[in-house]
């Protein structure tokens, strides 16, 4: 797990709420952890149909479609973080 970036304090958007968690992004894809245990939300790259990024009322947000049409919202970002490419 030493390869990515990880982003503490991100919150999982959805219809029921936001859970506080942390998402690791990584060659391989992304991943999102629920803080304090229990639910993930893994995405390998192959498997990701796309992304967004855009500001959000105190933060930014990091969409991203899956292949298969789910849309999953990665909240809590700060602006100084950009964008970034996942490796072949």
């Amino acid at each position: 797990m030493s390869d990515g970036h990880l982003f503490n304090n991100i919150l999982l958007g959805g219809r029921g709420g936001t859970n506080p968690g942390q998402l690791r992004v990584h060659a391989a894809g992304i991943a999102w952890k629920k803080q304090g245990g229990g639910k993930v939300v893994e995405l390998k790259k192959d498997d990701i149909g796309g992304v967004t990024w855009m500001k959000v009322p105190r933060a930014y947000q990091l969409g991203v479609k899956s292949q298969d049409g789910l849309f999953y919202k990665f909240i809590g970002f700060r602006e100084q973080v950009m964008f970034f490419t996942f490796s072949s």
